[in-house]
């Protein structure tokens, strides 16, 4: 079975987690007609090979989360982490940066 590939960093804003399926660490990709590129370089999104369980627990403490890959991306669509529609493809791989901001209690 396929594996995720995880890694996980501090930064000032909170822990910050990359989910990456495995076989997309190490390459990048094009949309020429967009101008876009999606560069996933081993040295940041390299980690440790972890399975679903392991990723959404990882999901649940970050205040950042980076998905790559369609394995990553539906595993935070189907935990209600992110919606459809704000998924972006860069030849043809999906991406997206998930937020996750406090709530003060009041709108």
């Amino acid at each position: 079975m396929p594996m995720l590939m995880l890694a996980a960093y501090d930064s000032p804003y909170g822990r910050m987690v990359l989910i990456t399926d495995e076989e997309l660490v190490g390459k990048s990709y094009y949309d020429q007609e967009r101008r876009l590129a999606l560069m996933i370089p081993e040295n940041i999104h390299g980690g440790d090979l972890v399975g679903e369980e392991e990723a959404v627990e990882a999901m649940k403490s970050a205040s950042i989360i980076v998905v790559t890959g369609e394995r990553s991306v539906n595993l935070a669509v189907r935990e209600g982490y992110l919606h459809p529609a704000s998924i972006l493809r860069v030849g043809g791989v999906p991406h997206a940066h998930i937020y996750k901001i406090p709530s003060q209690g009041r709108l």
